[in-house]
């Protein structure tokens, strides 16, 4: 049986994923737990496709790295050549195979995973932005595809290595981020590795995209945002600034963009296509690591320029206010009230806080049996959730816990952002459990 593409969620891009790879003439699976959501899916599949199939014949004018014959088929539809002897599978001679023109391919749909992805030689998963779901979402994956079988993430502000928390370690050399922008409107996929990614994995796939007409590019190392989303969260952020202080409106906005980029969507409605709430989520997800970043860059310029040494930024944002005698004053900085104080309160020096610290801790000061901690802030230490066990709390209301739990973690809470415990006594885990 000819292999599949599955795509796990039939919402705004996990259709329009699909229907990429219908119109190449792919074999496709989508999996969503709605019913109503996977009819919708296929109805938009159906009314779309011939528009898909019309990025293939753009893609092949002239772009270099489009495969020749751009209209063309690949004849062993995503099943690379298997290796011998256990050997890694060889993917180049499955990728150079290309025949005449095609029709289109066909798309089934499933409410369970295992179902969806028996046969899969490439899963995306296009779920909501939550961290946890598609870590849980790629334990399931891990444990149910085919062990030759490439995983993807859609994901637009997570790193795929964050997601690889319960995939073994085999599976991690085919797994990787493939994020979809909006097609057929915006045609790019960026494709990133997890660090462990084999490199002909990411070759692979990006002929094979290319291929369905879409403009493939590979994010050379890990980055919070790839190549695209990196510029377009900075746009983002501006707009939102400007209409939060009432400098202008959307619709002035859309205008001045239309006009000055005259072949590019028009950033209010994009966004409102994508969704304000994943706009939000993503956003979350930026925030951390843009101000660890802007952290190091800003002290090295300002070490770089003064004549003496300066404090650090974490120490404040007055470097920022005030030009610092040294320099001339035409190289002052000026930042809005609450960008100060967004950047004071999450640019503390960190340096040894982390998950397995607090965690640490908490076990020593508060005999606590047992611990959870995440890291919300991408890694910057900046921002933590954690569900704590102890029999200290018992008698205490869930206030009193929080102030012990505080009274024990002051130094660390008092240098990072946002801290956020569940504290439970041993009788009350136990019963959640």
């Amino acid at each position: 049986m000819e292999r599949c593409v599955a795509v796990i969620g039939a919402g705004i891009l996990g259709r329009r994923i699909g229907c990429v790879f219908v119109a190449a003439g792919y074999r496709v699976h989508i999996q969503d737990l709605s019913s109503d959501t996977l009819e919708s899916a296929l109805e938009f599949i159906d009314a779309n496709k011939v528009d898909f199939a019309t990025m293939r014949k753009a893609q092949g004018n002239g772009h270099p790295d489009s495969i020749d014959c751009t209209w063309g088929r690949v004849e062993k539809l995503g099943n690379p050549t298997e290796g011998e002897n256990g050997e890694e599978p060889d993917y180049t001679e499955f990728t150079s195979r290309i025949s005449s023109h095609p029709s289109f391919g066909s798309c089934d749909v499933f409410t369970d995973i295992a179902s969806a992805v028996s046969n899969a030689w490439l899963i995306i998963e296009a779920v909501p932005e939550k961290l946890e779901l598609k870590k849980q979402i790629f334990a399931d994956l891990d444990a149910m595809a085919p062990p030759d079988c490439i995983l993807g993430s859609n994901s637009s502000s997570f790193r795929s290595s964050l997601m690889t928390t319960y995939v073994s370690p085999d599976r991690r050399k085919r797994m990787l981020n493939i994020h979809f922008t909006m097609p057929p409107k915006i045609n790019i996929v960026e494709l990133m590795t997890n660090g462990e990614t084999d490199a002909q994995v990411l070759k692979h796939l990006k002929n094979i995209l290319s291929s369905c007409g879409m403009l493939t590019v590979i994010a050379q190392c890990e980055s919070t945002g790839f190549i695209f989303n990196r510029l377009w969260a900075a746009i983002k952020r501006e707009i939102m600034q400007m209409l939060s202080e009432g400098v202008s409106n959307p619709n002035e906005i859309d205008g001045l963009w239309g006009h000055f980029f005259q072949n590019g969507p028009l950033p209010c409605q994009l966004m409102d296509e994508v969704g304000l709430d994943t706009v939000a989520f993503i956003e979350d997800n930026y925030f951390y690591p843009l101000l660890h970043s802007l952290s190091r860059s800003l002290n090295s310029f300002m070490f770089s320029r003064a004549a003496r040494p300066l404090t650090v930024l974490s120490r404040g944002c007055r470097y920022l206010l005030t030009p610092h005698p040294s320099l001339p004053r035409a190289s002052s900085f000026s930042v809005t009230a609450r960008s100060s104080a967004a950047i004071n309160a999450a640019m503390a020096d960190t340096s040894g806080i982390t998950p397995d610290s607090l965690k640490s801790k908490l076990i020593e000061k508060l005999q606590a049996q047992h611990v959870e901690i995440e890291d919300l802030s991408g890694g910057c230490g900046q921002a933590f959730q954690a569900v704590i066990v102890s029999p200290q709390f018992e008698s205490k209301n869930m206030l009193a816990r929080h102030r012990l739990v505080n009274s024990v973690l002051k130094e660390e809470i008092a240098a990072i952002h946002a801290w956020t415990p569940k504290c439970y006594t041993p009788e009350q885990w136990q019963a959640l459990q």
